[in-house]
């Protein structure tokens, strides 16, 4: 997993379109200013071989688990917890505010090929899964 520390963190997402997007939302979030995690947010991109429960973690929040209601993905009465979960034409977006203080935490999460020729079926099937079944189509274009 990558996590976005700064610009030059934002340089190894080997993707160029799931690059372009984690750029444009550290801009976004940072309105101006350098991006610094402590103050903008969480973000970081699911590698091949990270499983939900580590990218739980790092994430601060319950991706497979409903915290309300108590169910896992797979249970009918399953829904995401989340205030974004968005897919793109790269990549799945998840994103979560933690805080009252509006501390947000952002996931990317590749879905087909990516850098040099991983696949989709290299990350945590559960995830994708979850991601494929509860996704919107991103509400706006992808960044060139």
């Amino acid at each position: 997993m990558i996590v976005v520390s700064d610009p030059a963190t934002i340089d190894r997402i080997a993707h160029p379109g799931i690059r372009r997007l984690v750029r444009l939302r550290t801009e976004q979030v940072s309105e101006g200013e350098p991006f610094d995690p402590r103050r903008h947010g969480r973000i970081i991109v699911a590698q091949p071989g990270a499983d939900a429960e580590t990218l739980e973690s790092a994430l601060g929040w319950p991706l497979l688990t409903d915290p309300d209601e108590g169910v896992s993905f797979g249970h009918p009465d399953f829904a995401p917890s989340l205030e974004v979960m968005e897919e793109h034409p790269d990549c799945f977006e998840m994103g979560v505010v933690l805080n009252d203080d509006d501390f947000f935490a952002a996931l990317f999460v590749p879905k087909g090929p990516e850098g040099e020729g991983e696949r989709a079926e290299s990350v945590d099937p559960r995830r994708l899964a979850m991601c494929r079944a509860h996704a919107a189509p991103a509400r706006e274009a992808p960044p060139e």
